[in-house]
């Protein structure tokens, strides 16, 4: 009778060890397809926690035309000069006579960031998509983030 008991105690002992062993193997396997194979991304619920940037669709309205600008680049080698015609895109709703009194400020903008330019980096290829956001990003600045949605070049001469 003890043989048995001792029999039925190794037995349980030994299924009891062989459970653990699949539980911990299974645990491994997990760790290793959590970090490993997985590319150790936080599962789908954890990233909705996470705060986005929410994109906020800018409605435009009126659009305004500032006169034709003739600048100097600064090219040192030779005389180069650009001949720039520019509208303004204001946000909907912002006032187009109180605009208009402060586009002295987006010629300010245009006059030092395409005084700084050569021509030859004018001419470079997707230069003049570049050149109308950086103007357009400045003159939003020039603004404190208000009044201005956008640039666009009406014309657009070098020589």
């Amino acid at each position: 009778m003890a043989d048995e008991e001792n029999e039925e105690e190794e037995a349980a002992a030994a299924a009891a060890k062989k459970k653990k062993m699949i539980i911990g193997g299974v645990l491994a396997a997990g760790a290793v397809y959590r970090f490993v194979l997985s590319g150790g991304e936080p599962p789908p619920d954890a990233l909705a926690a996470v705060d986005e940037p929410v994109e906020v669709a800018i409605v435009e309205g009126e659009i305004i035309q500032i006169p034709e600008m003739t600048l100097n680049l600064a090219d040192k080698d030779e005389l180069h000069f650009a001949r720039i015609g520019l509208a303004v895109v204001l946000l909907e709703g912002e006032d187009v006579t109180i605009a208009t009194t402060k586009m002295p400020l987006v010629q300010d903008v245009v006059v030092d960031v395409i005084g700084e330019m050569t021509f030859d980096e004018l001419r470079e290829p997707g230069a003049k998509d570049q050149l109308r956001e950086v103007i357009s990003e400045q003159s939003r600045e020039a603004f404190n983030g208000e009044t201005v949605s956008r640039i666009l070049f009406t014309s657009f001469v070098m020589q």
